[in-house]
């Protein structure tokens, strides 16, 4: 039996075996942070970066605020606001649609959250396995979802 470390570590060694410089990928989790206390290479809302971000890619880690109040949460340390539009699924669609189209067909999705949802198949994707992670007492558990994209997005298919 696996560690839920372990689970993820093969998880992501499956998703970055064609990534030339494994370690500098890795550390790439922390690109984007939108905490400026937080060290991270860019400080940007999710759906700016994945607009931002240039080329096409063999996997991603997506970890956004499990929940609405999260996201009010972050904000509130930023300073701002949250609007019924960062409360509601669009939220997690407004990042998820345009780095989903970045994906190569074949790559990995690795999705944290307290859902199962991942990228789905209607942005091309198939789960190839889920996590649950227990962190015992009342906490909610995580749940990793790891799909690979099968193809094209299906919105986009029919374009």
């Amino acid at each position: 039996m696996t560690t839920d470390l372990e689970w993820v570590i093969k998880s992501l060694e499956s998703a970055m075996e064609d990534w030339p410089d494994k370690i500098s990928k890795l550390q790439l989790a922390l690109v984007i942070n939108h905490n400026l206390k937080i060290k991270a290479r860019y400080h940007m809302e999710a759906e700016e970066f994945c607009k931002f971000i240039r080329g096409s890619f063999t996997g991603v880690l997506f970890d956004p605020p499990y929940s609405y109040r999260q996201v009010s949460e972050h904000y509130k340390v930023l300073g701002k606001k949250a609007t019924q539009l960062d409360t509601s699924t669009r939220f997690y669609n407004r990042a998820m649609n345009p780095i989903a189209k970045k994906i190569k067909v074949g790559g990995i999705a690795i999705s944290f959250g307290w859902n199962s949802n991942g990228f789905g198949k209607k942005r091309g994707f198939e789960i190839i396995e889920i996590l649950l992670v227990a962190h015992g007492g009342h906490h909610n558990d995580t749940i990793v979802t790891v799909e690979r994209k099968m193809q094209t997005n299906l919105n986009e298919a029919g374009k």
